[in-house]
């Protein structure tokens, strides 16, 4: 679908959604889902998706759309918290229905996340302003990064990094506050400085992330006047693409693991369409109407196109490649009183991860992940034509389990791993659930293989401790050396659609289940992949028990130690 097409999809769709009576978009949700922030259903107005229209509105030159824009704006203007004295001063809840103090938690991130689209605006369509709403917009965008310097976030929260300093900084250009402007400066060279002693971005390879990024940086490019600021803009427009561009694996159009935050297990050619967009069409490919029907394309990226830079053109061309990337070093350029999120301890080891693509599939696994829901982590991809996954979940109910940990190591097509919990990780998210404590009530606790996508007419075979799956010349063999739950040696079974290996935990009855008065409760696995006509010899796994009550396991030149029982989060991480 050729970008102008794209555009008037886009704008059409949105125009059409267009609620007169209230001046917002309107949306229909019908699936409350497990959103950490809202879980509101029905016909509702959002503040963010108001704020894209209105700002693309001006940004494409849609000229039918202004009047709309501009009441959009009067609305979005109308509905921040500008209570004095609130802690929310300066914030938008998600929608028109459902304010700051009812929701499940309030998103401080959307300061900046509907603070950009007012910025956009403001520096580039004052001109097509009605009198007297510019200088509410200013109002405006001032108690938003308010907000934005009240939430500190931290460098290692890198697609709210990046956007903050953006925002900060542009809102000091534009309205000539000095003070704005040091700030975000100050953050953007905590940034920089932070990114270039890590070599990469702590939200490591997210394929939903990395775009909002390089949107964010885009918008970097098109602000800033500053040209310290545009210089490490461009720097951080490098470190991007790289990440990006080493990950995408050209031949199956698929980004290889892992990935420390994604919403979506195979990709919906957004990527690919980024990709063709910011290389000008030589690498990647256009959006398909069947993408479009699934991912509905995005305003922003239309607006912000990020470019690659050439050197990174390399990448897209390799056909094989294995990675052991150092993604965090040990450092003190972070500080207390930061709102740090990706990586919670600022006194975090080294962190590792490991990824291997060739023309048929990618793999890849972290050195150490816990299993929250946004982790994709000791996973395989592959299949260009009808894209299939493999990967490791840890399940507590009916959904992921923060509280589940993996520790592993992999040499190219090989990863070994151990798996287990921790005491104090929390259930549904790591950082928002109030109780850590190791107690759920659940109905369910157990680690599984999922095996998804197009996999019509494939299931996972079992033999002993192998689990397979071939597909066309790709075989996948799962083993699970040892499975112990609770002290005992426990089944690892082959689900009843064929389509996922568990290791299985607790199931009956919804209990008061506390994982910190467990028994022993580990794993250890191995997970190959290899080519049909090249089998590979399976060596065997050598299991020593360890003092202080750990658990090594050996695998030809691969090897991992974790605890035989459950230690909390910063034990298992090696810093107690």
């Amino acid at each position: 679908m050729v970008k102008e097409k794209l555009i008037t999809r886009l704008m059409d769709a949105a125009r059409n959604s267009f609620d007169e009576e209230e001046g917002m978009i309107a949306q229909v949700y019908k699936n409350a889902g497990t959103g950490y922030h809202s879980q509101k259903m029905g016909k509702m107005h959002p503040i963010t998706v108001t704020a894209v229209y209105a700002a693309a509105a001006f940004t494409l030159g849609t000229k039918e759309d202004y009047a709309k824009a501009i009441r959009a704006i009067e609305r979005i203007c109308e509905l921040q918290d500008t209570r004095e004295g609130s802690k929310t001063f300066g914030l938008w809840s998600y929608y028109m229905e459902e304010d700051l103090d009812h929701m499940l938690a309030p998103d401080y991130n959307r300061s900046d996340f509907v603070g950009k689209h007012l910025l956009d605006i403001g520096i580039n369509h004052k001109a097509l302003l009605p009198e007297g709403l510019w200088e509410r917009l200013c109002n405006t965008i001032r108690n938003a990064m308010k907000c934005s310097i009240q939430r500190n976030v931290g460098a290692d929260y890198t697609n709210m990094s990046i956007m903050s300093c953006m925002t900060l900084i542009s809102a000091g250009e534009l309205l000539e506050d000095k003070e704005l402007f040091t700030i975000g400066k100050e953050r953007l060279e905590k940034l920089y400085e932070y990114t270039k002693f890590n070599g990469a971005f702590s939200e490591y390879n997210s394929s939903t992330y990395i775009l909002i990024s390089m949107n964010e940086i885009a918008r970097m490019l098109a602000f800033f006047k500053d040209e310290r600021c545009r210089f490490i803009a461009e720097e951080l427009n490098r470190y991007a693409w790289q990440m990006l561009a080493s990950h995408y694996n050209m031949a199956i159009k698929q980004l290889t693991p892992p990935q420390a935050r994604a919403y979506r297990d195979l990709e919906n050619g957004s990527l690919e369409w980024a990709i063709w967009l910011g290389t000008d069409g030589r690498y990647g490919s256009e959006a398909t109407e069947a993408q479009f029907k699934e991912w509905a394309g995005s305003l922003e990226t239309l607006c912000f196109p990020s470019k690659c830079p050439e050197d990174m053109f390399c990448y897209f061309d390799e056909i094989e490649r294995f990675m052991a990337d150092i993604y965090y070093k040990p450092n003190q350029i972070r500080s207390l009183g930061e709102d740090v999120t990706i990586i919670r301890e600022l006194d975090s080891p080294q962190l590792i991860a490991y990824s291997y693509q060739t023309k048929e599939f990618s793999m890849g696994a972290f050195e150490f992940c816990d299993t929250w829901n946004q982790r994709r982590n000791c996973m395989v991809l592959w299949d260009r034509v009808h894209p299939k996954y493999f990967r490791l979940r840890g399940i507590e109910g009916d959904y992921d389990f923060c509280s589940g940990v993996v520790k592993a190591q992999q040499d190219k097509n090989r990863i070994l791993g151990q798996l287990g919990l921790v005491s104090d990780r929390g259930s549904f998210h790591y950082i928002l659930d109030k109780e850590k404590n190791g107690i759920y009530e659940t109905n369910a606790l157990y680690f599984k293989f999922e095996f998804g996508g197009e996999t019509e007419g494939l299931k996972i075979v079992q033999r002993g401790k192998d689990f397979y799956i071939e597909d066309k010349s790709l075989r996948i063999i799962l083993h699970v050396e040892q499975w112990i739950y609770d002290g005992k040696e426990a089944p690892v079974t082959l689900a009843e659609d064929g389509n996922a290996v568990i290791l299985e935990g607790y199931r009956g009855d919804k209990i008061s289940l506390d994982t910190t008065k467990l028994q022993d409760t580990y794993g250890i696995f191995s997970l190959t992949v290899e080519n049909l006509d090249n089998k590979a010899e399976q060596s065997e796994i050598e299991v020593r028990y360890l003092p202080e009550r750990k658990v090594e396991s050996t695998w030809g030149n691969l090897k991992v130690s974790s605890y035989q029982y459950i230690v909390p989060y910063r034990k298992a991480l090696g810093l107690e």
